[in-house]
């Protein structure tokens, strides 16, 4: 692909991520490039994170910096595994500093057969991701919400892929049980 003078439009067909990264130390005008393509997956996280849009709204800002000024630290290899570990470092330290307990309110969990929206479903749904630890709400958020891969979750908490996956699939499973038998069985 041939660069231009200006940074390509970002729905246009453009480079991997790497490329892209080696024309916005060039040129930061490219770090829009990226911008495009992981604000959305990135504010979502924050906002499922925090249940809260002006809160998502900054955080989303405070990670896009972070990333700009850190763009030189980055090595090569999984550029959303390397993002997502700074934006979920950048939600924990929030959470840190405001010492509140982090909800992930209406986060849709999917079976095989799909949840209707019913108030009973949302409250059995609140429930029982209240039930869930830190770490285990962690996980959940980043595969459902960011839509990140096992390998890429894998890198940001700091274990294998494989155990990754294997947790998610336990916890998804435990929560369908879980689910089914406070609706009667209907999940």
């Amino acid at each position: 692909m041939e660069w231009h003078e200006h940074p390509p439009d970002p729905a246009s067909d453009i480079p991997d991520d790497d490329e892209v990264i080696a024309r916005v130390r060039e040129n930061s005008d490219y770090f829009s490039v990226l911008y495009e393509r992981y604000f959305q997956r990135v504010y979502g996280y924050c906002l499922k994170r925090t249940s809260n849009v002006q809160i998502a709204e900054d955080l989303c800002s405070d990670i896009f910096i972070k990333v700009l000024s850190k763009l030189d630290t980055y090595t090569g290899g999984n550029f959303a595994a390397w993002l997502f570990r700074i934006a979920h470092n950048t939600v924990v330290d929030h959470y840190r500093k405001n010492r509140k307990v982090v909800a992930i309110d209406q986060l849709q969990l999917r079976s095989d057969t799909q949840m209707s929206n019913t108030v009973a479903n949302q409250l059995a749904v609140e429930e029982l991701l209240s039930e869930l630890n830190e770490d285990e709400r962690e996980l959940i958020t980043l595969r459902l919400q960011a839509g990140l891969s096992a390998p890429e979750i894998a890198e940001i908490v700091g274990k294998s892929a494989n155990s990754v996956r294997v947790q998610i699939y336990r916890l998804l499973k435990r929560l369908r049980d879980r689910y089914g038998a406070m609706m009667g069985g209907d999940a």
